[in-house]
């Protein structure tokens, strides 16, 4: 598994990667280059792993709606959160969150 860039975490979470190079002094094809080599994922793929990520600890240590959620980790349109959590874990936010809670 590749070593996940935690410097670059805080600057990818709520950007794109033209709002990220401008607050580098890396190209916008070097950014994504680094990114790509660091952790075998294109720059969109590791924003919405880190997005998803922290959503994960929302759903797991709050109770804020999944529609919060998906604003307060990044996302403009929470059907679209939804269907990335489901494309990256499997499972809808909703089902994740109670299948959770069922375990604890």
């Amino acid at each position: 598994m590749a070593k996940p860039l935690t410097s670059v975490d805080s600057l990818v979470y709520r950007s794109n990667i033209l709002g990220a190079d401008q607050r580098t002094t890396l190209s916008t094809r070097r950014l994504s280059g680094d990114i790509k080599k660091h952790t075998d994922k294109s720059f969109n793929q590791y924003l919405h792993k880190i997005r998803i990520r922290n959503a994960i600890q929302l759903l797991l240590y709050s109770d804020i709606c999944i529609t919060d959620i998906a604003f307060q980790v990044g996302y403009s349109d929470s059907n679209y959160f939804s269907s990335m959590f489901k494309d990256i874990m499997g499972i809808t936010p909703s089902n994740y969150r109670n299948k959770e809670k069922l375990s604890e």
